[in-house]
């Protein structure tokens, strides 16, 4: 049995995580209140019960968890079972928390640090001894999201990193303009970054539009953006279209984008 335990007010990061561990393993093997407690239920019958038989316990580490006095019961009873030998204690850090001090002698997952892709991965990984998950089925949270503010001649957009870093910054910004109406440039700290201009983009909804795309070497964290500059030349007006973030070598995904240009405000994204 796998046993999840976390503060609710960090369920739209746990959630990608339940869902993959249900996909793998089935839904039987995983204590996750949202489908292991059912109305009628005692909380605190089903939470033992879960603890009893679990071989496995992620405790998801963040300051709301550490405040949770409901958590910190479920934590600190599966720690003794870890010292028994009988449970594998495993915290993942998915906030800029501080690691409790007992808590250190453990090895820990570092969401946070290394974005959740990796993170579930590697807690799949724990708990099957083999790589049974595919990256691409990691979906609900949405930890990038692009802010673009300005009017249709000059834009900037943040793509902020919400709740922990993204190791990656790799971005792609669709345009109904031709390279010639519209130049982009990088808007952050100095660094090393790249900038290319692609034409015909396919979407996976049947769309096609032109494209910068842009990178740095530097990761996407919270506090950290990556921020693009987009300016018309002439009489030029820009059409701004998505936003998308690279999660392979040669493929991409949608970032909500958040548009606040000359008294709009609208959600954009292709999906």
């Amino acid at each position: 049995m796998i046993f999840l335990s976390y503060s609710h007010k960090d369920k739209a990061i746990v959630m990608p995580m339940a869902e993959a561990f249900h996909k793998t393993f089935g839904e039987d093997k995983v204590f996750f209140d949202q489908w292991s407690i059912q109305p009628g239920d005692s909380l605190i019958d089903r939470m033992g019960e879960g603890l009893a038989n679990c071989r496995y316990f992620f405790f998801l580490v963040s300051k709301s968890s550490l405040s949770s006095q409901m958590v910190g019961v479920e934590w600190k009873n599966a720690l003794f079972k870890h010292i028994k030998g009988d449970t594998l204690f495993v915290p993942v850090k998915i906030d800029d928390c501080a690691i409790p001090v007992i808590l250190l002698q453990n090895l820990y997952i570092n969401l946070y640090g290394n974005g959740m892709e990796f993170a579930v991965r590697q807690m799949v990984d724990v708990a099957s001894g083999r790589n049974t998950y595919r990256a691409d089925e990691v979906t609900g949270f949405q930890n990038v999201r692009a802010y673009a503010t300005g009017t249709n001649h000059e834009i900037a957009i943040e793509f902020r990193a919400e709740a922990y870093a993204e190791p990656h910054s790799k971005y792609m910004v669709l345009l109904d303009n031709e390279e010639s109406e519209v130049s982009c440039s990088y808007g952050g700290a100095a660094g090393m970054f790249m900038m290319g201009f692609q034409k015909n983009v396919s979407l996976n909804n049947g769309e096609t539009w032109n494209a910068f795309q842009i990178s740095r070497s530097e990761a996407t964290s919270p506090g950290f953006p990556f921020v693009v500059k987009l300016s018309a030349s002439n009489d030029a007006r820009i059409s701004l279209k998505y936003t998308m973030r690279a999660v392979t070598i040669d493929s991409f995904k949608a970032v909500p984008l958040i548009s606040n240009l000359q008294n709009t405000t609208k959600e954009i994204s292709p999906n």
